[in-house]
């Protein structure tokens, strides 16, 4: 068992890894989308200046079409080809490695102004700071649309699109950072020898950078009854669990994709049912395991999100219901775990 235990973990392991850096290709791969086309407005974007560090510009492109694409705004780069031309130019300047700031510079085609604005990034972390470019670019540019909301201002000559229009007249902020998330579920898990499990739980999630976070669960289950030499035994589990999460596409997406790894705490609870044969009793054990997830989630609003769970675990420590010495059911052997549920940022 301690043999099987050691490949299981080391197989989680890689399997994550694996993971992690096949979701980094892929997206590193990730063709910009078609802009310019009819009917799709969009952002034009540029860097400058040599204090860019290698695929930071890639993540704040991807973080700010992420956040306006809820809106139904594209980014692309400076020069892509379409037959609309792009509502704004957005220019990031980071002149030095040695300056831990980014000048951000609106050209706004539809108000017709230029709007800058200075972002210090020296009390935001290294992995952090691509993420706080791309909301204050957005903010930036919603600042510049504010105008077009208020009475007695000055018509554009151009009319501006409808998807302007909302970024203007929301009141919310924009589409979440999900840098937080409660969080309710469906769990199943199924066990090697033979306990099914069935119940439901509620998260707390916290994303401290745009890739790294952590997650604590609490919840409920009930087993599938099994049958015994002499009757049946019914099981039901109190469960919490702490996981490490590694998002490998940054969290606010519209699509996530999330790597888990935790461990878990039962109070499980197994009761006999006699046929009359022999005495029934009723046991309350303490089990544990590590497992690891593949999480995939779906953005529906700027604050819901709907996700499903599927993985396999290993017991650290295991609790089984026993007849005349036999198992009937426990929570020893291989576990597979899988999870449907929703969430919402704050």
């Amino acid at each position: 068992m301690q043999r099987l235990r050691s490949v299981v973990i080391q197989c989680s392991a890689a399997l994550v890894l694996l993971l992690v850096a096949s979701a980094s290709r892929a997206q590193d791969a990730e063709p910009s989308p078609e802009c310019g086309r009819a009917g799709r407005p969009w952002v034009a974007l540029v860097f400058s200046g040599d204090g860019w560090k290698k695929g930071q510009t890639d993540g704040i492109t991807l973080d700010l079409r992420a956040g306006l694409r809820l809106r139904g705004i594209d980014v692309c780069a400076l020069g892509a080809s379409g037959s609309e031309p792009p509502l704004a130019l957005v220019q990031l300047s980071s002149p030095s490695p040695e300056r831990v700031s980014v000048t951000i510079d609106v050209h706004d085609s539809i108000t017709e102004k230029r709007v800058l604005r200075d972002v210090d990034l020296r009390r935001i972390s290294s992995d952090g700071r691509g993420l706080r470019v791309a909301q204050a670019s957005e903010e930036l540019l919603r600042a510049s649309w504010a105008e077009l909301a208020l009475t007695g201002a000055t018509p554009p000559a151009t009319p501006p699109p409808v998807e302007v229009t909302r970024a203007v007249s929301d009141p919310e902020k924009g589409p979440p950072d999900g840098m937080r998330q409660l969080g309710t579920r469906a769990a199943i898990e199924h066990y090697g020898a033979r306990a099914t499990l069935l119940g439901g739980d509620v998260s707390l999630t916290w994303f401290f950078t745009a890739r790294v976070g952590a997650e604590m669960t609490f919840g409920l289950r009930t087993g599938l009854s099994a049958d015994a030499v002499h009757g049946s035994v019914d099981a039901s589990a109190l469960v919490g669990s702490l996981a490490l999460r590694l998002a490998l596409r940054p969290v606010h997406e519209r699509i996530g994709v999330q790597a888990k790894v935790g461990t878990s705490l039962s109070q499980l609870r197994f009761v006999g049912r006699s046929d009359g044969r022999a005495m029934a009793r009723e046991r309350a054990l303490v089990a544990s395991s590590a497992y690891a997830s593949l999480v995939v989630s779906a953005w529906l609003s700027r604050t819901v999100a709907l996700g499903v769970e599927l993985g396999p675990g290993l017991p650290l420590r295991a609790a089984s219901a026993l007849d005349t010495g036999r198992d009937v059911m426990g929570t020893s052997g291989l576990e597979l775990h899988a999870a449907l549920g929703i969430g919402a940022a704050f």
